[in-house]
């Protein structure tokens, strides 16, 4: 769900289903909808190296390097970079970024 407030905007499990021109564009919405003290906040999990396309729902994992970049192409400003503790090994690591 992406979750939109006056001064903030909070994204998960919505973005492993946008094309990366539609995660930028979404992005850059949402930064021009903040205000002066807003956030935009994205929580997902990450791989280690490239994408993963899962063709049972057709969602895309991305790594923490393409999120960086789509962030940087949306032209926001990463102020917290950080990932979930105590996440089984097993599973993606699940990152968490704030910008602005």
């Amino acid at each position: 769900a992406v979750v939109s407030t006056q001064s903030g905007h909070y994204g998960r499990g919505v973005i492993i289903y946008l094309s990366d021109y539609d995660f930028i564009e979404l992005l850059a919405r949402f930064k021009k909808s903040l205000k002066k003290d807003g956030y935009i906040v994205v929580k997902d999990n990450v791989t280690k190296n490239g994408c993963e396309l899962d063709d049972n729902d057709s969602s895309v994992t991305r790594s923490d390097y393409q999120l960086k970049q789509i962030f940087k192409r949306a032209g926001l400003e990463i102020v917290v970079d950080s990932f979930q503790k105590n996440f089984p090994r097993e599973l993606f690591k699940v990152k968490y970024y704030a910008m602005r």
